[in-house]
């Protein structure tokens, strides 16, 4: 019973590392993303932004016997470490690591400024004012990816430094504030989770988070039913 019980919990810690890591954990998967990283560095032009400028999302196994594709290799954009808002690059191989074709939708040649003159304070009370009538007092609640920062993201949209806050009350809706003036860029109606409409890699753990949580608590409960067997 012992023996099984500290198998359980290696093959749990083992699960943990994989399932938690951002980064390819298979050594045919990181063999894919070292050729798909090499493209990019071969093809700058082509693709159109540096491979500093590129996260990595994530790796998958998509082959199909009707298809050529084997792998997919998904990246989000940042400009200095901002994320750039709903700009990807997917990067599909055949099962010899071959590029066999891409999606771009990358913004290219970014100017925008990176240093906000609005702080995130100030846009908390410039949505305080806007939503005064609605609030009646109460707080500004929000959905991910806010819910756990406490309020607005920087973001690159359309060009422009922009706080980024997806409200789930007293509205539902995600809304673009130009960190440089206060103006409202872009404002949309939001029933889902922000994770859904905000492709933002370097945020959204909440999900690893609670896994991790009950990780915790299966091992403890594996070493109490360890305790009580000796």
């Amino acid at each position: 019973m012992k023996k099984i019980a500290l198998l359980f919990i290696f093959l749990l810690l083992t699960f943990a590392t994989i399932a938690f890591s951002k980064e390819p954990t298979d050594l045919t998967e990181k063999n894919v993303v070292a050729a798909v990283e090499q493209y990019i560095q071969d093809n700058q032009e082509v693709i159109g932004v540096p491979l500093g400028d590129l996260i990595f999302i994530e790796v998958n196994n998509t082959s199909h016997p009707d298809s050529p594709i084997y792998w997919t290799v998904h990246y989000g954009q940042t400009y200095h470490k901002i994320s750039v808002y709903n700009k990807t690059l997917t990067i599909h191989l055949d099962k010899d690591l071959n590029i066999y074709s891409t999606q771009n939708n990358l913004l290219k040649n970014i100017s925008a400024n990176t240093a906000p003159m609005i702080s995130k304070e100030q846009i908390i009370e410039i949505l305080k004012t806007k939503y005064s009538s609605e609030l009646n007092g109460k707080e500004i609640s929000y959905w991910a990816p806010n819910e756990t920062t406490g309020g607005p993201i920087l973001y690159i949209y359309a060009n422009k430094l922009a706080w980024f806050t997806n409200i789930a009350y007293p509205v539902g809706k995600g809304i673009f504030i130009d960190a440089q003036n206060g103006e409202i860029i872009w404002e949309f109606q939001n029933w889902v989770s922000g994770k859904d409409v905000i492709q933002n890699p370097i945020q959204s753990d909440n999900l690893a988070m609670v896994g991790l949580i009950v990780l915790i608590i299966i091992v403890a409960g594996a070493i109490l039913v360890l305790k009580r067997k000796k």
